[in-house]
C-alpha cells in the first residue's frame, strides 16, 4: 500500500516572479504565461516486524520527480488557472528477495519486473497535464486529472484497496499538503499557528485523517533574499477498516520547514520528515511497521544538478 501510494504522488509547490512589496499583504501572485521548474525528492525506509519470532522486513523506495508548472490565466481576483507538466519520474525500490527495481520515464531500456507493471502508469503522468485553480492565497481545488491517467490508475496491483485517492479530490488533498495556504496578513507574527485536517475513505482501512500545523517562524534572509519561514508538523490518523484491518499509530513524529521568498511571491523551497510507529491487526494476526519518509522539493534554476 505504501509502495503504490508512493509512486503515484503529485507533489506540488508553485512558484511566480511578480514583485511584493514588504508591506503587502503575504500572498502568491500569478501571472500568465509564467512557468517554473521544480524537482521532488522522496525517500520512504519501511522495516516491518512480523509474528513472535520478530522476522524483519526492510523495504526502501526514492522517487525523484521533475515537473513544469504554468499559469494558464488568472481571473479579477487573483485565482489561477495552473498546469503541472510531469516532465521526468525516476524510481527505484529495494525489497527483500527481489532484485533491486530502478525505472526512468526518460530511459530506453525497457522496463521489466515490478517496473514494467508501474511504466504505463508513470508514461501517462508524464504525457498528460494536471489541472487546478489556486487563490492568492495557496487554497487549490477544481483539480482536474486527466482521463489517461484515471485509466491506467485502474491496472495498476492493488488500485482498488487505495479508494478516494485516486479521486480529483484525493489528489487535490495531496497537493494542497504539499503547498501553503499563508496566513491572513493580521495573523502574521512570529508564533502563530493554524491547522488544516483532511480526509479520505479507504475500503480496507476506513477512514484516513491528516491533520497538518503550521508555524512561523519569522524572516530569514538567505544568499541576499529575504524569505518568510514556516515550520510543519503533520499528525496521521486511521479508522476501523471495514476489511477487518486496523491500524494503531503508537508513536509518530514529524520535522519540517517551508520558504515563502516574499519579494517573488513564490514558494521557494520545502522539506519534510516524518516518523511513525504502526501497529497493524488484521484478524488474530499483528504486525508492527515503522516508516520514516523524508520529502525535499526545491525550485530549480539553470544552476541545479541533475
Amino acid at each position: 500500500m505504501n509502495f503504490l501510494r508512493t509512486a503515484i504522488v503529485v507533489l506540488g509547490c508553485l512558484a511566480w516572479s511578480p514583485a511584493l512589496a514588504a508591506d503587502e499583504p503575504l500572498l502568491w501572485k500569478f501571472s500568465a504565461g509564467d512557468a517554473h521548474e521544480y524537482r521532488m525528492l522522496q525517500r520512504m525506509d519501511m522495516e516491518m516486524t512480523l509474528g513472535e519470532a520478530n522476522r524483519k522486513i526492510e523495504t526502501s523506495i526514492e522517487q525523484v520527480i521533475d515537473m513544469t508548472w504554468k499559469v494558464d490565466q488568472v481571473d479579477d481576483r487573483g485565482k489561477a488557472r495552473i498546469v503541472q507538466k510531469l516532465d521526468r519520474m525516476r524510481m527505484n525500490m529495494q525489497a527483500p528477495g527481489q532484485p533491486e527495481m530502478k525505472y526512468d520515464t526518460q530511459s530506453e531500456e525497457p522496463p521489466a519486473g515490478f517496473a514494467a507493471m508501474l511504466a504505463p502508469l508513470m508514461k501517462a503522468m508524464t504525457e498528460n497535464d494536471f489541472t487546478m485553480a489556486m487563490s492568492p492565497r495557496g487554497k487549490i481545488d477544481n483539480l482536474q486529472m486527466p482521463e489517461a491517467v484515471r485509466q491506467a490508475l485502474k491496472n495498476v496491483p492493488g488500485a482498488a484497496m487505495m479508494g478516494e485517492m485516486f479521486s480529483n479530490e484525493g489528489f487535490a488533498n495531496m497537493i494542497q499538503k504539499s503547498s501553503l495556504i499563508l496566513p491572513q496578513p493580521q495573523d502574521l507574527e512570529p508564533g502563530h499557528e493554524w491547522s488544516t485536517t483532511s480526509e479520505m475513505k479507504n475500503p480496507q482501512l476506513g477512514k484516513i485523517t491528516s491533520k497538518i500545523t503550521y508555524r512561523y517562524l519569522g524572516p530569514r534572509e538567505l544568499n541576499g533574499t529575504q524569505y518568510e519561514v514556516f515550520g510543519i508538523q503533520m499528525e496521521m490518523g486511521f479508522g476501523e477498516g471495514a476489511g477487518g484491518v486496523s491500524i494503531q499509530i503508537e508513536d509518530q513524529n514529524t520535522d519540517g520547514e517551508i520558504l515563502f521568498d516574499r519579494a517573488a511571491g513564490r514558494l521557494e523551497s520545502s522539506k519534510l520528515q516524518q516518523e511513525i510507529d504502526m501497529l497493524v491487526i488484521a484478524g488474530p494476526n499483528e504486525m508492527k511497521q515503522k516508516m520514516i519518509q523524508k520529502v525535499f522539493f526545491e525550485r530549480q534554476d539553470d544552476s541545479s544538478p541533475e
